[in-house]
């Protein structure tokens, strides 16, 4: 099971940079590009307690 959310996550992380150099210009891209690094952030954070846990 921790497997396929790995591979779900590195594609998530995949498909978001090929969003971020789509949207890479101007205000809106820096906006993008915070909010997916606090995404992928929360993210590796949850991976990291269930798997204390």
């Amino acid at each position: 099971m921790l497997d396929y959310i790995l591979l779900g996550g590195f594609l998530g992380i995949f498909m978001c940079v090929i969003i971020l150099i789509m949207f890479s210009n101007g205000f809106i891209g820096i906006v993008i590009r915070t909010s997916i690094l606090v995404i992928i952030f929360l993210w590796l954070n949850k991976i990291i307690k269930s798997s204390f846990n």
